[in-house]
């Protein structure tokens, strides 16, 4: 299921899951993003009392070619 055209989403660099800007998901960037699984699989600590990633996720082995995710810019 695709979200409404007005709304802002990505794809996430790992496993291509399609996230919300609004979710809690690790921004790479204007076009890349990490779902936050991902992201906290890969060692990432996300505080919620702070709404903000206190430790970032290991991005070493993330491939180089990734899906474009629309919106991440305006974030």
């Amino acid at each position: 299921m695709h979200p409404p055209e007005d709304d802002e989403y990505a794809f996430c660099a790992d496993c291509g899951s399609e996230v919300m800007i609004s979710e809690r998901i690790f921004p790479l960037g204007e076009q890349r993003a990490l779902c936050f699984d991902c992201a906290t699989g890969r060692q990432g600590v996300y505080q919620d009392l702070l709404e903000r990633w206190t430790v970032s996720p290991q991005l070493d082995d993330l491939p180089d070619t990734l899906t474009p995710a629309r919106g991440l810019g305006d974030r």
